[in-house]
């Protein structure tokens, strides 16, 4: 994601809603586009970037071939389709500036890939996701670093019935049944042509795609809850000024355990299973502009813990690292430094924990320059935090125009280490003001928004967003955020709290009131694409039967469920 050299001055935040407010005045935004894309099957757009010429590229994932497009294009399709495909056709869309015209459009064959994000420079249209064993035939012959499927020791495994004992497991397989390749989804980055016609280059990565489930309440009491979602991480891209790429890469859900595990477990047998869930990392690789080569490659092992506690507590733990991380966003700022932000599935002394954290790395080697939000889950004089045992999760990073960090947090109760300080010291509170100061019970989910300094990792400021009772949960938890100028605001759309899914676009100052706040119903919004000309793009899907549009360029809803994508402006920006 670029840095944008802008003055904006307060944030535009896109996420999870149970419910809306509107705030009078005129709107600090211009909604100039908004649409559904997609096919008669279910679709999604989870990525968008700008190219250097102003054009639009999207993508994302359809349940059928493209057909009838807009302005007679053509669809470019690669590769055939796999044996019982676990994935619909990945995608990737040009368009004009203002996506009035869709230019150009490609898709790869059904089970091949789930495609993610996208990001253009000079060299290309850069896309990357999850591919199966089926991708493996377009690899050959062009040069990428790993053109054969990593995971086909994986999938031997699998046909042989023994997939569950490798990982250490007995009984029913924990992530059977869930959406997408799961195991058999190996993060790729691919490079076509900018008008989509050629892949030039591709490459497979180490991991594998682990897709979680998030449950939510509707209402608190009498209980009653939405019903599961599921998620799963971006192979996340970020293009360094030479043509360099970043590429986070998810390392799966459960590792292969080896004879170094069993030498490591001793003889325990419950030790020897959490190494293959709890020894897990992701992992941080930059490639050159080819996909040839790979000038470093970082593990994120997360969260820190003491071993010698965690060996009391965890019944032997042999290890520096307590965790199986999630890292779900990655950005750049204007030196290029690297910042990821995710959580990672951990345990306190007594129970799982989710366990925020935010990285910085120096671009030149991948070292990390400092860490926040990481606490150690087996502190304290309890070992459990001292009760701050609500799950914490990171669900968005971004800079803004002061190179300071604006971060997402999300929890699932009031006993939570958001109000404390991002340096992760055991009971410090954080050091700015927070507004909103509301009462939270267990909600599953309530959030905060934290300013905090780049270098000193201190709290500047911050926003907690929860509902004022109404015995239901929400606003649950922010997706993404960018900058944006400041305003006051009259709602374009008002939700209910019974309605989804209920997607919102909030603006807030720069010390945090909220001066906008509008529903998106209908949209569950994925990430939100700062634009040139003081333009920001949002795409998600559309699950509802009415959504928001604008001129939108398909006529009508081709399907259940579309990719959605809206396109606003600053006022007083032309």
């Amino acid at each position: 994601m670029r840095f944008r050299h802008t003055l904006p001055i307060g944030v535009v935040l896109c996420g999870i809603a149970a419910g809306t407010a509107a705030l009078s005045g005129e709107p600090p935004l211009r909604l100039l586009a908004a649409g559904c894309w997609g096919t008669p099957g279910d679709d999604d757009l989870q990525g968008g970037a700008e190219a250097p010429d102003g054009t639009i590229y999207l993508v994302g994932n359809t349940g059928q071939a493209a057909g009838g497009l807009p302005g007679g294009v053509v669809a470019r399709v690669f590769g055939e389709r796999a044996a019982a495909p676990r994935c619909g056709r990945g995608f990737v869309a040009h368009f004009s500036n203002d996506l009035a015209r869709l230019l150009h459009y490609a898709e790869f064959a059904e089970g091949l890939a789930i495609f993610t994000s996208v990001q253009v420079n000079g060299h290309g249209v850069y896309v990357s996701g999850y591919a199966s064993a089926a991708l493996e035939g377009l690899l050959t012959d062009r040069g990428g670093l790993l053109t054969a499927y990593p995971l086909k020791t994986e999938v031997q495994l699998i046909e042989e019935g023994r997939i569950l004992e490798a990982n250490g497991l007995k009984g029913k397989d924990p992530i059977a049944d869930r959406p997408g390749l799961g195991r058999h989804g190996a993060p790729c980055v691919l490079r076509l042509s900018p008008d989509l016609q050629t892949l030039q280059s591709g490459t497979y990565l180490e991991g594998w795609q682990q897709v979680w489930d998030k449950h939510r309440v509707k209402v608190i009491k009498p209980r009653e809850m939405f019903p599961p979602e599921y998620f799963w991480q971006p192979t996340a891209l970020a293009l360094l000024k030479c043509g360099d790429l970043i590429v986070g890469h998810d390392g799966g859900y459960f590792r292969l355990l080896t004879a170094k595990d069993r030498q490591l477990a001793g003889g325990n047998e419950d030790l020897y299973s959490r190494l293959a869930f709890y020894d897990c990392c992701d992992w941080v690789s930059r490639l050159s502009p080819d996909l040839s080569r790979r000038v470093w490659q970082r593990a994120i092992h997360t969260p820190a813990v003491n071993p010698e506690i965690a060996r009391e507590v965890r019944n032997g733990w042999p290890l520096p690292h307590y965790g199986n991380p999630r890292t779900v966003r990655l950005r750049l700022d204007s030196e290029e430094h690297v910042y990821l932000g995710g959580w990672s599935a951990s345990q306190t002394a007594q129970e799982p924990w989710w366990s925020p954290y935010v990285w910085k790395l120096d671009p030149e080697k991948g070292e990390p320059v400092w860490k926040a939000y990481e606490y150690d889950p087996m502190s304290g004089t309890d070992r459990r935090m001292n009760g701050t045992v609500a799950d914490t999760a990171i669900g968005t990073v971004a800079l803004d125009a002061d190179r300071n960090l604006l971060v997402g947090l999300y929890a699932d109760g009031g006993n939570t280490v958001m109000g404390w300080s991002p340096q992760a010291e055991l009971g410090r509170r954080f050091e700015g003001p927070l507004q909103n100061p509301v009462g939270v019970k267990l909600v599953h989910w309530w959030g905060m928004i934290h300013r905090i300094h780049a270098q000193t990792r201190e709290g500047m400021a911050g926003v907690r967003m929860a509902t004022k009772g109404r015995g239901a949960a929400g606003p649950a938890w922010v997706v993404d955020l960018a900058s944006l100028p400041n305003n006051s605001a009259e709602a374009w759309h008002k939700g209910k709290f019974e309605e989804h899914p209920m997607g919102f676009l909030s603006v807030y100052s720069r010390d945090f009131q909220l001066v906008f706040k509008t529903a998106l119903p209908g949209v569950v919004p994925f990430e939100i694409v700062p634009l040139s000309g003081a333009r920001f793009l949002i795409v998600g899907r559309a699950d509802g039967t009415s959504v928001p549009q604008k001129d939108p360029l398909l006529a009508s809803r081709p399907g259940r469920t579309e990719g959605w994508y809206a396109v606003v402006e600053a006022a007083g920006k032309q």
